[in-house]
C-alpha cells in the first residue's frame, strides 16, 4: 500500500500538478527530465506488483536496457532527502485539502475562484506556497499574514498551522422546496424523505467587472450588512448583500442538472453591445 499510495496521491494527485506548466506553455527541460526519472523509480518499484503494465510503460519511454526486469534497480540518494522541506510543505498541503473538501461540501465547482485569506505565524512557508493554492485550491487571490481582524461573513477553515477565510458570494435566486419521499433502497441510509430544492431564475450571469481593487468595489459595488437574527444559511437571512452589474452569458448552460463548463468563446459571444444598459443583481453571502 506504501508504494500505492507514493504514486497514486504523492506522485500523480500532487507532483504532477504541482509542476504541470500553465495550459499552452512547454515544460521546462529540469522539469522534464526530474520527473521522468521519478517516473523511472516509481515504475521499478511497482513492477514486482504490476509486471506487465510495468514493462509497457517501460518500453514506451526512454530506456537503456532490453527489459525493465534487467534494468538497474532504485537507489536511495541522501541527497534528495528534504525533511525540513517536507514538512513545510505538509502544511500546505493541509490547507489545500481542507479548502478543497470545504468547497466540495459547499458544492463550489473549480470554476468558481475566490480570494484566499492565510493567517498563520508560519509567514514564510505559506508565501512560500501561494503559488501553489492559487493553482491547486482555485484561488484568484491569495493574501497570508499574521493577523486580518475582522473580515466579517467569511468561510473558516483551520488546519493544525493556519486559519483560512474565503469570502464567497452567490447570485440572489428564487427557491422552490418539495419533500419528495425517498427510494425504499435509501431509507435505511438517508431517511425516509427529503427536499428537492430548484430555481426557476436566470443564472448564468458574468460580472460585468470583475476587478476587485479597492477602488473598483467601491465604485461598482454596493454593499449591504444587515443583522442577522436567525439562521443564516437561508436566501431571506443572508447577513450581507451585494448589488452590482452583470452580464447574461446564453451560451453558458446547465449540464446534469449543474452549472456546464464556459465555452471558450462564450464571454466574446453572449455580452451586450457596448453601451447597453446592464441589469443590476444581487449576490449573497453564503457564509454566516
Amino acid at each position: 500500500m506504501e508504494v500505492y499510495h507514493l504514486f497514486w496521491d504523492e506522485f500523480s494527485a500532487w507532483f504532477l500538478e504541482l509542476v504541470k506548466p500553465v495550459y499552452g506553455q512547454a515544460i521546462d527541460a529540469a522539469t522534464y527530465q526530474a520527473t521522468l526519472s521519478f517516473f523511472n523509480d516509481l515504475l521499478h518499484l511497482l513492477h514486482p506488483f504490476m509486471p506487465f503494465i510495468t514493462e509497457e510503460i517501460y518500453q514506451a519511454i526512454p530506456h537503456d536496457t532490453e527489459s525493465i526486469m534487467v534494468s538497474e534497480w532504485c537507489k536511495f540518494d541522501e541527497s534528495l532527502t528534504f525533511e525540513a522541506d517536507e514538512t513545510e510543505m505538509e502544511k500546505i498541503m493541509a490547507s489545500i485539502r481542507a479548502i478543497r473538501n470545504r468547497r466540495a461540501e459547499m458544492n463550489i465547482p473549480p470554476s468558481k475562484k475566490s480570494k484566499v485569506y492565510i493567517e498563520t505565524s508560519n509567514i514564510a512557508t505559506f508565501s512560500n506556497g501561494v503559488d501553489f493554492v492559487k493553482r491547486l485550491a482555485y484561488a484568484n487571490e491569495v493574501e497570508v499574514n499574521e493577523s486580518f481582524g475582522d473580515l466579517g461573513n467569511v468561510v473558516t477553515i483551520i488546519t493544525d498551522d493556519a486559519r483560512v477565510y474565503i469570502p464567497l458570494y452567490a447570485l440572489k435566486m428564487n427557491e422552490k422546496w418539495v419533500k419528495k419521499n425517498m427510494e425504499a433502497e435509501k431509507v435505511k441510509s438517508f431517511g425516509e424523505w427529503y427536499y428537492e430544492v430548484t430555481s426557476d431564475t436566470p443564472w448564468n450571469y458574468a460580472l460585468s467587472n470583475r476587478s476587485f481593487s479597492k477602488e473598483n468595489i467601491q465604485a461598482n459595488y454596493i454593499v449591504e450588512k444587515s443583522n442577522c437574527k436567525g439562521y443564516p444559511w437561508n436566501v431571506e437571512n443572508a447577513p450581507v448583500h451585494i448589488k452590482t452589474k452583470a452580464r447574461r452569458l446564453n451560451n453558458w448552460t446547465a449540464v446534469r442538472g449543474s452549472a456546464g463548463p464556459i465555452a471558450f468563446y462564450t464571454h466574446c459571444l453572449s455580452l451586450p453591445p457596448l453601451g447597453e444598459k446592464l441589469p443590476t443583481h444581487l449576490l449573497i453571502s453564503m457564509s454566516g
